[in-house]
Protein backbone atom coordinates (compact mmCIF):
# COMPACT_ATOMS: atom_id res chain seq x y z
CA UNK A 1 0.00 0.00 0.00
CA UNK A 2 3.00 2.44 1.02
CA UNK A 3 4.81 1.74 -2.41
CA UNK A 4 1.33 2.45 -4.44
CA UNK A 5 0.77 5.65 -3.05
CA UNK A 6 4.38 6.86 -3.09
CA UNK A 7 4.30 5.66 -6.75
CA UNK A 8 1.12 7.93 -7.55
CA UNK A 9 2.05 10.88 -5.32
CA UNK A 10 3.64 13.14 -8.01
CA UNK A 11 0.91 11.86 -10.58
CA UNK A 12 -0.86 13.44 -8.13
CA UNK A 13 0.32 16.60 -7.59
CA UNK A 14 0.57 17.10 -11.58
CA UNK A 15 -3.12 16.73 -11.84
CA UNK A 16 -3.78 19.04 -8.79
CA UNK A 17 -1.48 21.62 -10.84
CA UNK A 18 -2.90 20.57 -14.21
CA UNK A 19 -6.67 21.51 -12.12
CA UNK A 20 -5.98 24.02 -11.24
CA UNK A 21 -4.42 25.45 -14.69
CA UNK A 22 -7.53 23.96 -16.75
CA UNK A 23 -10.14 23.51 -14.39
CA UNK A 24 -11.30 20.83 -12.28
CA UNK A 25 -14.14 19.43 -14.11
CA UNK A 26 -11.99 18.99 -17.49
CA UNK A 27 -9.00 17.25 -15.85
CA UNK A 28 -11.82 15.14 -14.53
CA UNK A 29 -13.32 14.32 -18.00
CA UNK A 30 -10.07 13.97 -19.51
CA UNK A 31 -9.23 11.70 -16.97
CA UNK A 32 -12.47 9.73 -17.27
CA UNK A 33 -11.30 9.34 -21.14
CA UNK A 34 -7.81 8.30 -20.60
CA UNK A 35 -9.05 5.43 -18.02
CA UNK A 36 -11.95 4.05 -20.32
CA UNK A 37 -9.55 4.23 -23.55
CA UNK A 38 -6.82 2.43 -21.25
CA UNK A 39 -8.92 0.08 -20.11
CA UNK A 40 -10.24 -0.78 -23.73
CA UNK A 41 -6.49 -0.87 -24.45
CA UNK A 42 -5.90 -3.24 -21.85
CA UNK A 43 -8.65 -5.09 -22.88
CA UNK A 44 -7.32 -6.10 -26.61
CA UNK A 45 -3.86 -6.12 -25.51
CA UNK A 46 -1.91 -8.99 -27.38
CA UNK A 47 1.37 -9.05 -25.76
CA UNK A 48 2.55 -8.04 -22.06
CA UNK A 49 3.89 -5.08 -23.17
CA UNK A 50 1.10 -3.53 -24.44
CA UNK A 51 -0.96 -4.46 -21.37
CA UNK A 52 1.81 -3.08 -19.24
CA UNK A 53 1.80 0.43 -21.33
CA UNK A 54 -2.41 0.22 -21.05
CA UNK A 55 -1.98 0.08 -17.43
CA UNK A 56 0.30 2.61 -17.41
CA UNK A 57 -1.99 5.01 -18.91
CA UNK A 58 -4.59 3.86 -16.53
CA UNK A 59 -2.66 4.82 -13.87
CA UNK A 60 -2.54 8.52 -15.04
CA UNK A 61 -6.08 8.61 -15.85
CA UNK A 62 -6.88 6.94 -11.88
CA UNK A 63 -4.80 10.01 -10.66
CA UNK A 64 -6.68 12.40 -12.71
CA UNK A 65 -9.61 10.61 -12.06
CA UNK A 66 -8.95 10.91 -7.85
CA UNK A 67 -7.57 13.88 -7.49
CA UNK A 68 -10.06 15.97 -9.85
CA UNK A 69 -12.81 14.27 -8.02
CA UNK A 70 -11.79 15.18 -4.75
CA UNK A 71 -11.48 18.54 -5.45
CA UNK A 72 -15.06 18.37 -6.50
CA UNK A 73 -16.23 17.00 -3.78
CA UNK A 74 -14.62 18.89 -1.43
CA UNK A 75 -15.65 21.92 -3.57
CA UNK A 76 -19.12 20.68 -2.78
CA UNK A 77 -18.59 20.59 0.93
CA UNK A 78 -16.65 23.85 1.00
CA UNK A 79 -19.87 25.47 -0.87
CA UNK A 80 -22.71 24.36 1.19
CA UNK A 81 -24.70 27.41 0.46
CA UNK A 82 -25.59 25.71 -2.97
CA UNK A 83 -24.72 22.06 -2.64
CA UNK A 84 -26.06 21.09 1.26
CA UNK A 85 -28.08 18.17 2.71
CA UNK A 86 -31.35 20.25 2.02
CA UNK A 87 -30.68 21.71 -1.44
CA UNK A 88 -33.20 20.32 -4.18
CA UNK A 89 -30.42 18.91 -6.07
CA UNK A 90 -28.89 16.81 -3.28
CA UNK A 91 -32.65 15.54 -2.17
CA UNK A 92 -33.34 14.61 -5.87
CA UNK A 93 -30.18 13.09 -6.19
CA UNK A 94 -30.83 10.80 -2.85
CA UNK A 95 -34.20 10.29 -4.09
CA UNK A 96 -33.12 9.23 -7.36
CA UNK A 97 -30.69 6.60 -6.25
CA UNK A 98 -32.91 5.27 -3.71
CA UNK A 99 -35.93 4.98 -6.25
CA UNK A 100 -33.19 3.01 -8.69
CA UNK A 101 -31.84 0.61 -5.11
CA UNK A 102 -35.48 -0.06 -4.34
CA UNK A 103 -36.64 -1.46 -8.50
CA UNK A 104 -33.27 -2.61 -9.23
CA UNK A 105 -34.56 -6.26 -8.56
CA UNK A 106 -31.35 -8.23 -9.56
CA UNK A 107 -28.39 -6.69 -7.82
CA UNK A 108 -29.01 -3.59 -5.77
CA UNK A 109 -25.94 -1.83 -5.21
CA UNK A 110 -27.13 -1.02 -1.36
CA UNK A 111 -29.83 -3.79 -0.46
CA UNK A 112 -32.06 -1.50 1.71
CA UNK A 113 -33.52 -4.38 3.76
CA UNK A 114 -30.27 -4.06 5.80
CA UNK A 115 -31.33 -1.05 7.43
CA UNK A 116 -34.12 -2.64 9.08
CA UNK A 117 -32.28 -4.73 10.89
CA UNK A 118 -30.82 -2.68 14.21
CA UNK A 119 -27.11 -4.10 14.40
CA UNK A 120 -26.30 -2.79 10.94
CA UNK A 121 -27.98 0.33 11.68
CA UNK A 122 -25.73 0.98 14.84
CA UNK A 123 -22.68 -0.72 13.73
CA UNK A 124 -23.08 2.01 10.82
CA UNK A 125 -24.16 4.61 12.93
CA UNK A 126 -20.92 3.84 15.07
CA UNK A 127 -18.31 4.13 11.99
CA UNK A 128 -19.96 7.17 11.14
CA UNK A 129 -19.15 8.40 14.31
CA UNK A 130 -15.58 7.02 14.80
CA UNK A 131 -14.58 8.41 10.71
CA UNK A 132 -15.74 12.02 12.10
CA UNK A 133 -13.74 11.89 15.49
CA UNK A 134 -10.69 10.92 13.23
CA UNK A 135 -11.38 13.44 11.04
CA UNK A 136 -11.80 15.93 13.70
CA UNK A 137 -9.14 14.99 15.35
CA UNK A 138 -6.50 14.83 12.12
CA UNK A 139 -7.76 18.81 11.62
CA UNK A 140 -7.54 19.83 15.24
CA UNK A 141 -3.99 18.00 15.75
CA UNK A 142 -2.37 19.62 12.46
CA UNK A 143 -3.73 23.20 13.66
CA UNK A 144 -2.31 22.43 16.84
CA UNK A 145 1.01 21.75 15.60
CA UNK A 146 1.02 24.63 13.11
CA UNK A 147 -0.31 27.43 15.34
CA UNK A 148 0.06 26.36 18.99
CA UNK A 149 3.40 25.06 18.85
CA UNK A 150 4.81 26.43 15.58
CA UNK A 151 5.65 23.48 13.61
CA UNK A 152 5.07 25.42 10.53
CA UNK A 153 6.84 23.39 7.56
CA UNK A 154 9.31 25.74 5.44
Amino acid sequence: MASRSLKEAPRGVGCVSSAGRYGRKRVLLLGLCLFGLASLAGGLAQAPGHLVAARAAQGVGAAALATAGTTLLVFGIVRTDRYAWGSPVTLATLAAFLHVERTTAREPLVRLGLFANRSVVGANAYNLLVGAAMAASFDFVSLHLQRVLGKVRR
